[in-house]
């Protein structure tokens, strides 16, 4: 169930990566990597869910959304719904904007549909 902004992130995280047409290792190991130091943060802290369990529903939900023709219009209502559960929080906004960056670069190159993708967040998200 998608009912935590990190599913939104990760989400998003995928739309990105997927948008080209090709999901590439290192824009899996990128999204893995990012999990698992929430996991760990998750784990001293004594918060935190299962970001494997929330990486697995935000896989499905969008491969849902591709299947049902729905991609584009849960990308921007998921980029509204991270900012609004934030407050518009610039900073933490700014991070999750970062986090989608490294996403598209982490194959060596950002496509014209990565690009297109987080000018949208960007543009939302004021950062």
């Amino acid at each position: 169930m998608m009912n935590t902004v990190g599913h939104y992130v990760y989400f998003m995280q995928l739309t990105v990566a997927c948008s080209d047409g090709e999901l590439e290792q290192g824009e899996i190991d990128d999204i893995i990597e990012r999990a698992a130091a929430l996991q760990f943060m998750g784990m001293v802290s004594g918060r935190g869910g299962d970001q494997g369990a929330a990486i697995d529903e935000a896989a499905r939900y969008h491969d849902d959304m591709v299947n049902s023709g729905q991609i584009g219009m849960a990308f921007a209502h998921a980029a509204g719904g991270i900012a609004a559960s934030l407050n518009y929080d610039k900073e933490a906004l700014s991070e999750f904007y970062n986090s989608l960056v490294s996403v598209a670069a982490a194959d060596g190159e950002i496509e014209p549909s990565e690009k297109a993708l987080l000018s949208f967040a960007k543009t939302e998200w004021g950062v």
